[in-house]
Protein backbone atom coordinates (compact mmCIF):
# COMPACT_ATOMS: atom_id res chain seq x y z
CA UNK A 1 0.00 0.00 0.00
CA UNK A 2 1.38 2.73 -0.60
CA UNK A 3 2.17 6.14 1.79
CA UNK A 4 0.91 8.98 1.58
CA UNK A 5 3.45 12.36 2.62
CA UNK A 6 1.69 15.18 4.38
CA UNK A 7 2.05 18.63 3.14
CA UNK A 8 3.04 20.24 6.64
CA UNK A 9 4.32 23.52 7.15
CA UNK A 10 5.72 24.50 10.89
CA UNK A 11 6.30 28.53 11.83
CA UNK A 12 9.43 28.64 9.97
CA UNK A 13 7.49 28.10 7.18
CA UNK A 14 4.93 29.96 7.77
CA UNK A 15 7.15 32.99 8.61
CA UNK A 16 8.45 32.20 4.93
CA UNK A 17 5.58 32.22 3.26
CA UNK A 18 4.10 35.75 4.63
CA UNK A 19 7.47 37.14 4.78
CA UNK A 20 7.52 37.93 8.63
CA UNK A 21 9.17 37.10 11.06
CA UNK A 22 9.23 34.28 13.31
CA UNK A 23 8.03 36.90 16.40
CA UNK A 24 5.10 37.35 14.28
CA UNK A 25 4.21 33.86 13.55
CA UNK A 26 4.59 33.09 17.83
CA UNK A 27 2.00 35.89 18.07
CA UNK A 28 -0.54 34.55 15.62
CA UNK A 29 0.25 31.63 17.42
CA UNK A 30 -0.21 33.15 21.30
CA UNK A 31 -2.90 35.57 20.20
CA UNK A 32 -5.02 32.74 18.65
CA UNK A 33 -4.94 33.94 15.18
CA UNK A 34 -3.52 31.03 13.21
CA UNK A 35 -5.33 27.82 13.46
CA UNK A 36 -4.79 25.05 16.29
CA UNK A 37 -1.91 22.92 14.74
CA UNK A 38 -2.95 19.64 13.14
CA UNK A 39 0.19 18.06 15.63
CA UNK A 40 2.74 18.85 17.61
CA UNK A 41 6.18 17.54 17.43
CA UNK A 42 9.09 17.83 19.58
CA UNK A 43 10.03 20.86 17.70
CA UNK A 44 7.16 22.37 17.80
CA UNK A 45 3.37 22.84 16.21
CA UNK A 46 2.48 21.58 12.41
CA UNK A 47 -0.04 22.54 10.20
CA UNK A 48 -0.94 21.21 6.67
CA UNK A 49 -0.31 23.91 4.08
CA UNK A 50 -3.72 23.98 2.89
CA UNK A 51 -5.00 24.33 6.23
CA UNK A 52 -2.93 27.37 6.39
CA UNK A 53 -3.15 28.59 2.95
CA UNK A 54 -7.37 28.78 3.97
CA UNK A 55 -6.88 30.76 6.77
CA UNK A 56 -4.89 33.14 4.83
CA UNK A 57 -7.72 33.57 2.26
CA UNK A 58 -10.44 34.10 4.99
CA UNK A 59 -8.31 36.77 6.60
CA UNK A 60 -7.07 38.51 3.67
CA UNK A 61 -3.07 37.85 4.23
CA UNK A 62 -1.04 37.77 1.51
CA UNK A 63 1.16 34.86 0.88
CA UNK A 64 4.15 35.78 -0.49
CA UNK A 65 5.57 32.25 -1.13
CA UNK A 66 3.09 28.98 -1.01
CA UNK A 67 6.53 27.15 -1.58
CA UNK A 68 9.43 28.60 0.91
CA UNK A 69 11.58 26.35 -0.35
CA UNK A 70 11.11 26.75 -4.02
Amino acid sequence: MPRTILDVVGPKEISEMFSVTRVTVDTWRREGTLPDPEARLSRGPLWRRTTILRWADATGRAVIKVRPDA
